[in-house]
């Protein structure tokens, strides 16, 4: 935990900026984020969160960058939740699994410029032929993931911070979900979509039944980053990041009691999974929802961090200024394959600006300090709510019907499309009249006289008081200078946090068992009683007018010690000024605001390759953007090919990293250009990278890839890596599935004979060594006819592989133009063989007519 202390004239941090880390996926991109992850570990170390134990030499100067900027912010860095997908679910589940662990975050260059190389990445060659699924090895990458996380040692109990790790993948046999339409018709949807969830937190709460009856439990051992757990890490990677044929898939089944979604009792059955960022590239939501379960113990100022290996800067569309009929299908099939991450990026830009927009957490905190200080308006805003609360009441009910049906779209059982059915003004006083709601009130009277034993008013009124008191508190101790009065509204605001948590696992637990206990119904009435029922088995009106109270009391509390206007003078008008302004803003809410949580208040960075640096400010450079990443070359394979490559991106990370994340610190623009510079030196200097290295490689890059390619195949290292992966395409395209291999249906059933009998032809054509084919294939007149094309390709390929499809075709249509030949005069010379016949038969027939019709010499 991190050290709650007030801030001392001796600098210590009274400040805390928290980190919610979303990083995207991009293949060999891995390598840039990779740096921008070993920045972001200094940078939260030298705040003085995580480990506290010395850095490399070389690194020292970085780190005191780090540092002052901190120090003089009195402000520390922590992460506490971090989501990604693809290479970016790697990355992140090795930076988490540092801060789990309470130590530092090594490995991380060696593994990327040593390890991720195509030649390391493809493993070692099978001794005998074996069916292949993937270019890469799976295996390989496994080994990799269990190498770095042994790396990472264990740090002191005190050291390991609350963290949360989601990483996404993608099912290869998406379970069918069964909807209906209004008119009854059923029809099925697949659902592929994978996340699961790792988590260390000594204040992790959880709302279960425990010997017949529901209590809070705090579990303070659980730790999913011990080096224990590193099989189901090393998984989570490997399933995260086995992109489509590079890597094979993998099994889920290790990862089932981590996985988040599907909800784990929602009947999916454990899947063999691919790459995440198939489906979800930017998995934003679950850092939404975890963000707001974290206990607020010093001035927090959250933010959500985006790392993305993209400038993010829109080109100008391919087809814009075409006609339908001259677009080519080549480029209607690349911009169709990009449109599903467009769609994943979007939704998820979308999700964020509904958070940041002014909404509903605003309005409550906004009338709620305003009532605090003018008692004309809490009397005003009592009075609207007496006048509102049957719309109120109507309202609620209606809300939590239709949330009902939504929470019961994860279950097994028909999800129906239908609109949920609308509640009759008879219906809805009938409800009132003969069941005693435990969720919902009865009276405008509980406005100003809540019951706080028997909390009536339901799960989500009761998180949005506690999120009201315990923002508020935040409130006033970023505006205080006091140091007395902070240290109150520190002490006062972690008590409510902690109460909020309990809330929220109260909530989870609610909506958990609602998703399978209350099934959609046409009856207001039935699912009422339903509800009500779930209530009271689950005793949540005790539990959270127990919650309610506490929090009420310490806030009140807290106010008076910390000498702050109020004129509330018991915990029941606190809470009855935050019900006031729950009628009055929920009223004519619709249904998905009534039960929403109110999240955080939080900024949102975005950190890609945007800057070039102030130390390569040259107009040739200015507009690389990600261009200046290898990773971004050869479909984003390009950093796998050569270490230097690898080298490059890594340190293009961390100067992205800084200059990102200088924006966390309030500086003018002078002093930031100026640290920026610094800092980014030092990191050249602790990279062994000189300024004339790096700016070489940025002319480098505005070469095609063709250039770049002959340049890396001049090494012989270029030319051991072109062997490799080649070689390793051909077995990939000649595998046959294992003769016990479970039969497949759909298109791949279709399509794998005719691909056999392609490769039953290609092989003999194109594989060099003859060893390498199995017996039915070595077809001797075929290999002798195109013994030219492979040894003019084999030679092409050991000189410069980029020349090799150029001496492919050559050779190809010289052995054709050949066979041609041949044919000819084969063909004239059969032809002039039939004509010799025809004119042997001629002469023949002319010769036995001219003796038939020859007179007889000896008639005289």
């Amino acid at each position: 935990m991190v050290d709650t202390a007030e801030a001392s004239p001796e600098g210590r941090p009274n400040k805390d900026i928290r980190l919610a880390l979303v990083l995207n996926g991009g293949v060999s991109l891995a390598v840039w984020m990779g740096g921008v992850a070993h920045e972001l570990d200094l940078l939260r170390r030298a705040s003085g969160s995580g480990s506290p134990e010395p850095v490399p030499e070389n690194e020292a100067p970085v780190f005191e960058i780090w540092k002052e900027l901190a120090s003089n912010a009195k402000a520390s860095v922590t992460i506490d939740v971090i989501s990604g997908t693809s290479a970016g679910g790697l990355n992140g589940m090795l930076l988490a699994t540092a801060i789990g662990r309470g130590t530092a975050l090594t490995g991380l260059r060696k593994l990327w410029r040593d390890s991720a190389a195509l030649n390391s990445l493809v493993g070692s060659p099978p001794t005998k032929p074996t069916y292949q699924n993937s270019v890469l090895s799976g295996k390989r990458l496994r080994e990799l993931a269990e190498i770095a996380l042994n790396d990472i040692n264990d740090g002191a109990l005190s050291l390991q911070e609350p963290i949360t790790l989601f990483v996404t993948a993608t099912a290869l046999d998406g379970k069918s979900r069964p909807f209906k339409d209004s008119f009854g018709n059923h029809f099925d949807i697949r659902d592929h979509r994978r996340v699961y969830r790792f988590q260390h937190d000594r204040s992790a709460v959880t709302y279960k039944q425990i010997k017949g009856g529901w209590h809070l439990e705090i579990n303070p051992s659980k730790n999913d980053f011990h080096r224990e757990n590193n099989n189901a890490l090393a998984q989570a990677a490997c399933a995260t990041a086995s992109y489509p044929v590079a890597f094979p898939p993998v099994s889920e089944y290790p990862l089932m009691e981590y996985r988040h979604l599907p909800r784990p009792h929602s009947g999916y059955p454990a899947s063999c999974v691919i790459d995440g960022g198939v489906l979800n590239n930017a998995p934003f939501e679950p850092v939404l929802e975890e963000i707001t379960k974290r206990e607020i113990d010093k001035p927090v100022e959250r933010v959500v961090i985006y790392i993305v290996p993209s400038a993010g800067k829109m080109e100008q569309e391919s087809t814009a200024h075409q006609e339908g009929e001259e677009i080519s299908w080549l480029t209607t099939l690349l911009n169709a394959i990009q449109y599903p991450q467009e769609a994943n990026l979007r939704s998820g830009t979308e999700t964020l600006f509904s958070q940041l927009s002014r909404g509903v957490r605003d309005k409550h905190l906004d009338l709620f300090g305003r009532m605090r200080e003018d008692k004309g308006l809490s009397s005003t805003l009592l009075s609207a709510a007496h006048g509102l609360f049957e719309e109120y009441r109507r309202n609620r009910v209606e809300s939590m019907i239709w949330e009902s049906y939504q929470r019961s779209a994860d279950t097994g059982s028909v999800t129906s499309l239908a609109s949920t059915p609308e509640a009759q003004a008879e219906e809805i006083r009938d409800i009132f009249s003969r069941i005693p709601l435990n969720w919902c009130p009865s009276s405008p009277s509980e406005i100003c006289k809540p019951n706080l034993a028997e909390w009536g008013w339901g799960i989500v009124t009761a998180e949005r008081v506690l999120q009201t008191l315990s923002s508020h508190l935040h409130e006033q101790l970023k505006a205080s200078e006091n140091l007395a009065r902070r240290k109150i509204l520190i002490e006062g605001a972690l008590t409510v946090s902690k109460l909020l948590r309990d809330a929220i696992a109260v909530l989870d637990a609610a909506w958990s068992q609602l998703r399978h206990r209350v099934a959609p119904t046409n009856s207001y009435t039935e699912a009422a009683v339903k509800l009500n029922k779930l209530s009271m088995e689950m005793r949540i009106p005790k539990t959270l007018g127990k919650l309610v109270t506490e929090a009420s009391e310490s806030y009140l509390e807290t106010m008076r010690k910390a000498d702050l206007e109020l004129h509330w003078e018991t915990p029941e008008q606190v809470v009855s000024a935050c019900l006031a302004l729950e009628v009055v803003t929920q009223a004519f809410a619709p249904p998905e605001k009534v039960v929403r949580q109110l999240s955080p208040k939080f900024k949102f960075l975005r950190l890609g390759p945007d800057s070039t640096s102030p130390l390569f400010n040259e107009d040739r450079f200015a507009d690389m953007g990600d261009q200046k990443l290898y990773g971004i070359r050869f479909q984003h394979f390009g950093a796998f090919i050569d270490r230097d490559w690898r080298a490059s991106d890594f340190v293009w990370g961390r100067l992205d990293a800084a200059h990102h994340l200088l924006c966390l610190f309030d500086l003018d623009d002078e002093t930031r250009e100026d640290t920026e510079r610094r800092l980014h030196q030092a990191i050249l200097d602790a990279e062994d990278h000189s300024r004339e290295e790096m700016t070489k490689n940025l002319a480098d890059l505005l070469q095609c890839d063709g250039d770049l390619m002959k340049g890396i195949y001049a090494k012989r290292s270029g030319k051991d890596t072109a062997r490799t992966l080649s070689n390793s395409i051909v077995r990939l395209l000649s595998a046959h599935p294992p003769k016990n291999a479970a039969r497949t249906t759909g298109v791949a059933d279709k399509v794998r004979p005719h691909w056999q009998k392609f490769i039953r032809i290609a092989r003999p054509v194109f594989v060099a060594e003859e060893k390498q084919l199995e017996q039915h294939e070595r077809n001797l007149p075929l290999r002798i006819l195109t013994c030219h094309i492979r040894k003019r390709t084999r030679s092409a390929y050991e000189d410069d592989v980029t020349q090799a499809p150029k001496a492919f075709f050559r050779s190809a249509l010289r052995t054709a133009a050949v066979l041609l030949l041949i044919s000819f005069v084969v063909g004239r010379l059969m032809n002039l063989r039939k004509r010799w016949q025809q004119i042997r038969f001629t002469l023949l027939s002319w010769l036995a007519r001219g003796l038939a019709d020859e007179p007889d010499r000896s008639d005289p």
